[in-house]
């Protein structure tokens, strides 16, 4: 039994070299092989007659740049682009804090803005109307604004 398994081995060994000994000789004869295959006109991809040289714009898209320089496109305009227009919004809103704005901080506290020092990285924000609880926080922190309070207590968004 273990002489069957033997010559399997032995017989998958010849044959994965015979293998490895075609393609050395493939690739020893530099291409040649694939050529006759290219020079057919649908065959290689060329619309000119055989021999004739590709192209500018055919060399073009078989060149893997153009394939890197159109996946860094991509990247750009999906990812980087509208990355850039966020922290843009996001430094106007921060730069625009006033006196009654209701704001949310990254760490999710809620709260009204009662100061504001342009020249501070700081703002001060009441958490709490019944305590009158006020806290420190940066500019940074400020997450999203909503809608001013009104004095009446009603939002200015909801148009009552």
């Amino acid at each position: 039994m273990l002489d069957t398994y033997y010559f399997a081995l032995v017989d998958s060994i010849t044959t994965f070299s015979e293998v490895v000994s075609q393609l050395g000789v493939l690739a020893q004869a530099g291409g040649e092989a694939a050529q006759p295959a290219a020079e057919g006109g649908a065959a290689g991809g060329g619309p000119g007659p055989a021999g004739q040289p590709p192209t500018f714009f055919q060399g073009l898209l078989r060149s893997p740049l153009t394939l890197f320089a159109g996946v860094m496109f991509l990247f750009y305009m999906l990812v980087l682009l509208p990355e850039r227009r966020r922290q843009r919004e996001t430094a106007n809103l921060r730069s625009s804090l006033k006196k009654n704005d209701r704001v949310v901080t990254t760490g999710g506290i809620f709260g009204v803005v009662v100061n504001v020092n342009s020249d501070s990285d700081e703002v001060t924000i009441r958490v709490d109307e019944s305590n009158n609880t006020r806290l420190r926080v940066l500019r940074s922190a400020i997450g999203t604004v909503t809608p001013a309070a009104t004095p009446n207590g009603k939002d200015s968004a909801s148009g009552s």
